[in-house]
């Protein structure tokens, strides 16, 4: 029996999958790794936990696999955009900064300052935030320096200031320190870092997991956007934006597609019982292969992956930039495919948390938010709990809250607030694919979220026919689809025809609930507004 198999490096822990050349799941593992936070706000792992949670599960896949099965091939998929730095030897100098960590904001505005968000978004479909590797990379540099092998910070971070204000492409500076606070090295000094090796390797964390797997430094297009300096219609790193973040393009990985071969399986994984020599495929970001193994990956399909946060990612046949900056371009794990992209930061987080508040059992919140009515009685949640929201509101400084709470509420209704505040913010992201004439004419629903009390709220929300992907975990099954096609079992058409298989019966919303959640969305938008102003929100300056 031939199989592929599909490694997905999620936040919280790494699943295996091996299908077999009819595209049928027959085995799965996981293994959990911890995440540490040793600031509020921060979020770190490390890498050797990657690798360990990697060759665990593994093992236990090879384990469960029929005696007779025959590998061909092996894809990855990750959580991204997660700052993995690695020495020469391939290992972590410091912890890996998770994609939720917010400690890089003052960096991220300090590189806006500089290109402005219209700009640095033309060139790479992404509105930078501290997010994405390049912020996280220029606090790493700022603060940590000999991570980097340099003895002080590194000279972009004193900026010259910007000549009469402009924010154009090739304007430097704006920072809102005081040049004088910074020391400056000689030129001299900056020859030198220049022209010697790089001490160290700038990934995220699929990279890093795939230069374990085979020794190969590669990345995907649909990762490397999540360094924010990419640009995915040049497909290639943009040289401007990488000095500007005091990157040297030599740190960064090579670029391939995701079923290029990154190289073999190195010997040091046979414990595993897989065997030496099989080909590893490069893979791609999460969101992207979560599309294509939950049976996404069509033109006019949204994908709704939950997880501890939600990637909502609309397929489309030609690349989509926003003139408003709020959906993010980003390639596809197919070739020739794009992908139009918004995330939401806190969903099955905030579902866990409120799961906690209120003593309720794991999985169970959606039975307890059907004892409530649409409307949650009048509550109203604004589910910002991350401490911000991307989505179509980029706002770092949203807060979460019900409002309305009354003593008549009960736990039932603030479990329906919170789902229903997710499905608006959905229903928000939806608004923005309409203004820029993105079809979407049904959605799929996958990860953890995906229940059938919850397909029914958004089929009644988004007023749209909502499946339900049951194939097993998406990420990993798209990772495992791509090693197919990889490796020759079947064609572009047929992975993504394989991936539809899995989907369950369309729900169809109550034309009643419908109308209903119209008019209640319009309330839980001034009510957004309202709370966001008072946290001292604002919206990137475009």
């Amino acid at each position: 029996m031939r199989i592929v198999i599909g490694l997905d490096l999620g936040t919280s822990a790494l699943k295996a999958v091996a299908l077999d050349a009819a595209g049928t799941l027959v085995a799965q593992a996981g293994t959990a790794y911890p995440t540490s936070t040793p600031q509020p706000g921060w979020a770190e792992q490390e890498p050797a936990d990657w690798r360990a949670a990697a060759f665990s599960a593994l093992q236990a896949l090879h384990e469960a696999l029929p005696a007779f099965a025959q590998p061909l091939g092996l894809a990855l998929s990750a959580q991204l955009p997660t700052l993995a730095l690695l020495d020469r030897m391939g290992a972590g100098p410091r912890p890996a900064i998770v994609w939720y960590d917010g400690r890089a904001g003052a960096e991220a505005e300090q590189l806006l300052d500089q290109i402005g968000v219209a700009e640095w978004y033309r060139r790479t479909g992404i509105v930078l935030d501290a997010h994405y590797l390049a912020p996280m990379h220029a606090w790493v540099a700022r603060r940590q320096p000999r991570v980097l092998g340099h003895n002080h910070a590194p000279w972009f971070d004193s900026p010259r200031p910007r000549a009469g204000g402009s924010a154009g492409p090739t304007a430097v500076g704006g920072n809102r320190t005081t040049p004088t606070e910074k020391v400056v090295p000689t030129t001299e000094q900056r020859l030198s870092e220049s022209i010697s090796p790089p001490a160290y390797r700038l990934g995220s964390a699929k990279d890093a997991l795939l230069h374990a797997l085979c020794g190969s430094w590669l990345t995907d297009p649909s990762t490397a956007s999540g360094s924010g300096v990419y640009n995915p219609l040049t497909s290639a790193w943009d040289a401007e934006l990488c000095r500007v973040s005091g990157i040297d393009v030599g740190v960064l990985p090579g670029l391939a597609q995701p079923i290029a071969v990154a190289g073999e399986l190195s010997p040091d994984w046979a414990a595993t019982g897989l065997p030496a020599g099989l080909p590893v495929f490069v893979g791609a970001g999460d969101a992207l292969t979560g599309v294509l193994g939950s049976g996404a990956a069509n033109p006019g399909t949204l994908a709704i992956i939950t997880g501890t946060s939600t990637s909502m990612v609309v397929t489309t046949a030609q690349p989509v930039l926003d003139p408003g900056v709020r959906a993010l371009l980003t390639p596809h794990a197919v070739p020739a495919l794009w992908g139009s992209e918004m995330d939401l930061m806190a969903t099955g987080s905030a579902v866990r948390w409120l799961e906690g508040i209120l003593g309720q059992p794991p999985g169970t919140l959606d039975s307890l938010a059907a004892q409530s009515v649409p409307g949650a009685r009048g509550l109203i949640a604004c589910p910002y709990l991350a401490g911000g929201e991307q989505g179509a509101l980029w706002d770092d400084r949203a807060p979460a809250a019900f409002l309305g709470l009354r003593l008549h509420h009960k736990a039932a209704d603030l479990a329906r607030a919170l789902l229903e505040g997710i499905a608006f913010e959905s229903r928000r992201c939806l608004q923005v694919w309409s203004d820029l004439e993105v079809p979407v004419d049904e959605v799929v629903l996958s990860g953890g979220m995906a229940t059938p009390f919850f397909a029914a709220l958004l089929a009644a929300v988004l007023g749209r026919p909502v499946r339900m992907a049951t194939a097993g975990p998406s990420s990993a099954v798209g990772a495992a689809l791509l090693a197919g096609i990889g490796a020759g079992i079947w064609s572009q058409e047929q992975a993504i025809g394989l991936g539809r298989r899995g989907l369950g019966a369309p729900v169809i919303g109550d034309p009643g609930e419908t109308a209903l959640y119209q008019r209640l969305y319009a309330g839980y938008a001034r009510a957004s507004a309202a709370i966001r102003g008072l946290g001292g929100s604002q919206a990137p300056t475009v």
